[in-house]
């Protein structure tokens, strides 16, 4: 009995091992946290899920770290090509996004993700569909990663615009096709690293939203405190 028990132990290490380096590929670059989020969230403590995370990676081949100052946390991984540095700090910030959208709703499991996806004259940093078999629904997401350190104007918002007024985006193949076809024009979700830009960018919104299109706009520690809660929620 007690080989049984191992022997699927093994097993589904190796399986969950084998998810995380698929998912460091498709994302890019991912934190110990992120991972930890996606992967080990049957673990119902968060401290001891975040233990075994780091313990796995430290036993997974094929996968590259490298150390940065970013939320607290010193390691991102990689598979094979190294984004440069201010890359790896926008990905990051893109990829908690990402993660937001995947807990959001149970209903709704990711199925396809584009990067640095050009649509006119925009070039969103990711964008995602999302289907739920139980309703038989698609659900499509564009998102931006938005740092302080950028000393951008956020000119997004504007551009969102007049992408939607000049039907740019009629002829997109996830819009053409008819089981793709989404019933509404995708959600767009601005991730920022300071509560100070969402400032700013709410009053963009404000100023530059003229079609009314649907902007959610969410700090990094807000997905962070809410990933957490789920933990807890379940302990």
């Amino acid at each position: 009995m007690n080989g049984n028990i191992n022997f699927n132990t093994r097993k589904k290490g190796y399986y969950r091992d084998k998810e995380v380096k698929n998912a460091i590929n498709t994302f890019q670059a991912l934190t110990s946290e992120q991972i930890c989020y996606l992967h080990f969230k049957d673990i119902r403590n968060w401290n001891h899920a975040l233990i075994k995370t780091r313990e796995r990676l430290r036993n997974i081949k094929g996968i590259n770290k490298i150390k940065i100052d970013i939320y607290g946390k010193p390691y991102c991984y990689y598979i094979d090509k190294k984004p440069k540095d201010k890359n790896f700090l926008h990905i990051i910030n893109r990829n908690w996004g990402l993660i937001y959208l995947i807990n959001l709703n149970n209903y709704f499991k990711l199925d396809d993700i584009k990067h640095e996806y050009v649509l006119g004259n925009i070039q969103p940093d990711s964008f995602t569909r999302f289907y739920s078999e139980k309703g038989n629904k698609y659900s499509y997401w564009f998102i931006e990663s938005d740092r302080s350190d950028s000393h951008n104007k956020f000119t997004k918002i504007k551009q969102y615009n007049e992408m939607y007024q000049n039907n740019m985006w009629a002829n997109e193949y996830w819009n053409m096709d008819k089981i793709y076809k989404p019933d509404y024009f995708p959600k767009i979700l601005i991730v920022s690293d300071t509560l100070r830009r969402i400032d700013t960018i709410l009053e963009c919104v404000r100023q530059e939203n003229k079609e009314k299109l649907d902007f959610y706009i969410i700090s990094v520690q807000e997905i962070k405190n809410n990933l957490i809660n789920s933990f807890n929620v379940r302990q």
